[in-house]
């Protein structure tokens, strides 16, 4: 279940900061939510987003990119690069994705200078600080 203080955040406020992507991008960002695996990952680069999440969306690459960015800078989502590969991990994951008790394992590794385990490791507060 996805919870309802996923819209109602100050980052996703931020995504104001978007322009003409605005409602775009408030669009965007719940299906990465629940596209994401049990540790708030999927792949990160435009080309994936767009075909994974919202294959039937008219908008070009360009617009999945620049969304994606924006989501970075507000906070959302952290953009990082694992064995070639793009990765996105949604900030704040466990709060917007309430019920996950028994996770598989992530396919995808963790972000630069976290440990992963969100749960155990509450201290980092780029992962767990609800803001």
């Amino acid at each position: 279940m996805i919870s309802k203080s996923l819209s109602t955040s100050r980052k996703f406020a931020d995504l104001a900061a978007a322009g003409d992507l605005t409602e775009f991008c408030q669009m965007l960002f719940p299906l990465l939510v629940s596209h994401a695996d049990d540790y708030g990952r999927l792949s990160g680069d435009a080309f994936t987003v767009k075909f994974q999440v919202l294959p039937t969306s008219p908008r070009p690459l360009a617009d999945f990119e620049r969304a994606l960015q924006q989501m970075a800078a507000s906070g959302l989502v952290v953009l990082y690069e694992a064995n070639g590969d793009m990765v996105l991990q949604v900030l704040q994951f466990d709060g917007h994705q309430t019920g996950l008790h028994k996770r598989t394992v992530s396919k995808f590794p963790d972000p630069p200078g976290t440990s992963g385990n969100f749960q155990e490791h509450a201290g980092d507060s780029r992962l767990t600080k609800e803001n």
